[in-house]
């Protein structure tokens, strides 16, 4: 069982804050089924029934679908696990600028939030990130590869313990079958384990599984 971290500065950061000792964890699903300009995801409304089905009392979901980019901001600081199934992208120029698609008001542009959005943050109670989302641990411009800026990393900066990224594009229906699996792992029947180690084996237990159906595939399921 395995996991990374960018840098040993962001490692250092994520363990010198204090850990909330959390009983029950608010979650924040942000989905988008629809994004303007770009395709649908059919697979986000059948992985949002999964995550539903497996967080259960004493845990609360809050929902939030097609939102702006402002919203998702206004709604983090509230949360401790915080899941995005949407479109995203890695800026081939200024990694700083890669983003999650979001809905703002035009209908044809996405609305942005970006890895600058995202580091600007302090957020208390935040535990987990779970960016089902296409290439969020991706940095492409080679002059900058060494520094780790990337969606991924943002989320550690505002202050995330844990976050779970892609390395490249993802599968729809494979991101909502890791997903269920993930979280069907990580709840147990009174809740999260309290050991961050859980987070990694629940991502471990979800990998192997999709692996052992898709063997031959590994760009399905090696991005994580």
């Amino acid at each position: 069982v395995f996991s990374y971290t960018p840098t040993i500065k962001a490692l250092r950061h994520t363990r010198e804050r204090t850990r909330a000792d959390i009983k029950t964890h608010s979650v924040l699903l942000v989905t988008m089924p629809k994004t303007p300009g770009l395709n649908e995801l059919p697979g986000v409304e059948i992985e949002a029934e999964a995550i539903h089905n497996a967080v259960k009392n004493p845990h609360s979901v809050h929902p939030l679908i097609e939102p702006s980019a402002k919203a998702v901001l206004n709604r983090l600081g509230d949360c401790s696990i915080a899941h995005f199934a949407c479109h995203g992208s890695s800026d081939l120029l200024d990694p700083s600028s890669s983003f999650l698609a979001l809905k703002g008001n035009s209908e044809s542009i996405p609305d942005k939030l970006t890895v600058q959005n995202i580091s600007g943050g302090n957020l208390g109670q935040a535990w987990l990130a779970y960016l089902s989302a296409c290439s969020t641990a991706e940095n492409k411009v080679e002059d900058l590869a060494d520094e780790a800026l990337h969606l991924a990393s943002s989320f550690q900066v505002a202050g995330f313990r844990h976050v779970v990224a892609s390395m490249w594009p993802s599968n729809d229906s494979i991101c909502a079958q890791v997903a269920d699996i993930f979280y069907r792992n990580l709840m147990g029947k009174e809740g999260v384990k309290q050991e961050d180690r859980v987070v990694a084996e629940a991502l471990h237990t979800a990998v192997r599984e999709i692996r052992l159906q898709n063997i031959e595939q590994p760009l399905l399921w090696a991005q994580y």
